[in-house]
């Protein structure tokens, strides 16, 4: 079954939060205010499997990382999602996505961010077998090309 979001709604999407009457009166108001913005869709289908993105950059991978990965709570539960994770299972998710850490070790991806300073690290670690965090992640189907 396929959802379909209404202009509206991709409009409190943009800016991360849950779409209600007076989300909708105070985002509208921004975008209003933004010069030269316009929306560019009327729909938006996120149920329908994207084409895989490939980064190029380190910054278009950090953005990415702290795009999907996230340390704080966003008001768009639709979109995100509370997981544990270890940064070996953001380096795996990354890898798929770019072009430059295909060939590096998880250790050396975890120096690359903590130098980035990527945002997820700034998440509490928790210890135990393997160390991990809770991040709030971006739901898949939310990143790639149609």
């Amino acid at each position: 079954m396929s959802s379909q979001y209404t202009r509206d709604q991709a409009i409190c999407m943009a800016f991360y939060v849950v779409y209600t009457d007076e989300n909708m009166k105070i985002y509208k108001k921004k975008i209003e205010e933004l010069d030269s913005f316009e929306i560019c869709w009327t729909e938006v289908d996120i149920q329908e499997k994207r084409q895989l993105i490939e980064l190029v950059t380190e910054g278009q991978a950090k953005q990415f990382i702290n795009e999907v990965f996230s340390p704080k709570e966003h008001e768009n539960e639709e979109l995100y999602s509370k997981q544990t994770v270890s940064t070996a299972y953001v380096y795996e998710i990354v890898k798929q996505h770019t072009v430059f850490f295909g060939s590096r070790t998880a250790q050396s991806f975890a120096t690359w961010c903590r130098n980035k300073k990527v945002d997820f690290l700034t998440s509490k670690e928790k210890k135990g077998k393997k160390i991990s965090r809770d991040l709030f992640i971006l739901d898949e189907r939310c990143y790639g090309k149609k």
